[in-house]
């Protein structure tokens, strides 16, 4: 079939480019959508792997919910690793008998958020 051929078709039938413009939205929606659950499917094993290992702990939920607090220093409601790290850090604190800071001393940002 020659080039203009094409072209002829398309001015006869414009639901035709109207009909791959939706298929092409539609697919696009698809894998971004695909993507987005595998990301929020990923931080959620993550964000309960994070809790469960607070848990084992057997702080009460009110101290392991200042220490997350204290620990989420990007404020972002999750704890990546260097935030996990001071979590769990601030558990020994507390399991050793000792009172949680109010706030997070400066000596105790990780060196990866001390810029935030």
């Amino acid at each position: 079939m020659e080039k203009w051929s094409w072209y002829a078709v398309i001015a006869q039938n414009p639901l035709i480019i109207s009909e791959v413009f939706v298929n092409a939205f539609f697919l696009w929606v698809h894998v971004i959508c695909v993507l987005f659950i595998h990301k929020f499917m990923s931080l959620y094993s993550y964000f309960s792997a994070a809790k469960s290992e607070m848990v084992k702990s057997k702080l009460p939920n009110s101290v392991l919910g200042k220490i997350w607090k204290l620990s989420d220093i990007d404020k972002d409601g999750l704890l990546d690793a260097d935030e996990f790290a001071l979590a769990m850090h601030l558990i020994n604190v507390k399991l050793d008998g000792h009172d949680l800071p109010p706030e997070l001393p400066d000596h105790l940002l990780p060196p990866s958020k001390r810029d935030l």
